[in-house]
């Protein structure tokens, strides 16, 4: 789980370069990287702690699940969605 965290974390970056350059980075991806940075840590954590404490690892990794699956804290969603960037004509 933390090769893939990883591996997430650097497409992430990768992406939020991108928005960055085209001047598209919003409150949302800043947000994602927030929730990956700390997701890292969790597993981290529970790496850390598993031989001694495997169910409190267990509730960690399954902290990190919850994290991903509500929304956004914080984050208004955008109404007016601009996706000429899926367009390929």
């Amino acid at each position: 789980m933390i090769f893939t965290g990883f591996s997430f974390l650097l497409l992430r970056l990768s992406i939020a370069r991108r928005l960055r350059i085209a001047n598209k980075l919003e409150a949302e991806d800043t947000s994602v990287q927030r929730k990956n940075q700390l997701s890292l840590f969790i597993y981290l954590v529970a790496l850390s702690i598993a031989f001694s404490h495997p169910h409190v690892a267990l509730g960690l990794c399954a902290f990190v699940t919850i994290i991903w699956i509500t929304p956004t804290v914080g984050v208004k969603p955008t109404e007016d969605l601009d996706n000429t960037h899926f367009n390929r004509e």
